[in-house]
């Protein structure tokens, strides 16, 4: 299991046990993972008018961005047990 996965399954451990929504512990533990220094990068070389560079790192930071969001889409159809009534 990899570090992202594992964020995703420990913040829906974490609802049970602390009991707040899951888009809390979700977003703390995905933020650090958007790729702003791509994005700055594709900004810049585009500036500079270096337009192959800016089109490899927009490519790059765009396929990290599908990729954190379809980690996020797999992991949030993943169902809740419910809690049985005795």
């Amino acid at each position: 299991m990899t570090p992202k996965k594992g964020r995703g399954i420990g913040a829906y451990l974490l609802v049970f046990v602390v009991l707040i929504g899951a888009l809390v512990f979700l977003l703390t533990g995905i933020f650090p993972l958007v790729p702003g220094a791509g994005i700055y990068y594709t900004a810049y070389y585009f500036i500079q008018n270096e337009n192959t560079l800016a089109l490899a790192k927009g490519i790059s930071t765009f396929k990290i961005a599908v990729a954190l969001a379809i980690g996020i889409s797999l992991v949030l159809c993943v169902p809740i047990p419910k809690k049985r009534r005795k």
